[in-house]
């Protein structure tokens, strides 16, 4: 087993928070663009990527109570962003899916940003460029773990008792 390194992990703190700060950031005033909250807006694409799927699902990978994720769905929804069909395995179970619309939408929001992202990505090597997904893969599913366990272990079960 590797051994554990923390003056990687102390140089990598600082430089991820500000990293996550304007990615949040930058999300948000997208989300703004289409009338949407930052979570909302990304729910939404989340299901492009991985839908569709059910709300439990979606849940689970969001890190939020089933009836939270039920209140976004209904707005997206509302808005055109979302709709729910029957699952083509299991007719009698309700998948959310992205419309196509309005992905095509959401996705000309980011020309700009995606020019000068390719730009800025045929600066490395193939290998160095490997990397980078290997890596942004790698930690996106560790993100996907915690969060689904988050709100498990931060919210505490409700007492019957009076």
């Amino acid at each position: 087993m590797p051994q554990k390194s923390t003056g990687r992990l102390a140089r990598y703190i600082p430089t991820v928070q500000l990293f996550s700060a304007r990615l949040v950031l930058f999300h948000q005033k997208m989300a703004e663009k289409v009338g949407l909250t930052g979570t909302e807006f990304k729910c939404f694409r989340l299901l492009e990527q991985l839908g569709p799927l059910s709300m439990t699902a979606l849940s689970r990978e969001v890190g939020l109570k089933v009836g939270t994720v039920s209140g976004l769905i209904d707005k997206l929804e509302a808005t055109g962003f979302v709709v729910r069909q029957r699952d083509e395995t299991d007719k009698r179970r309700l998948v959310l899916v992205a419309c196509p619309e309005a992905s095509a939408r959401a996705s000309s929001l980011y020309e700009e940003h995606g020019e000068a992202m390719a730009a800025l990505l045929e600066t490395y090597s193939e290998a160095e460029f490997n990397l980078l997904l290997t890596f942004l893969t790698d930690i996106g599913n560790v993100l996907a773990r915690t969060a689904s366990t988050a709100s498990e272990e931060l919210i505490p079960e409700r007492s019957s008792a009076p």
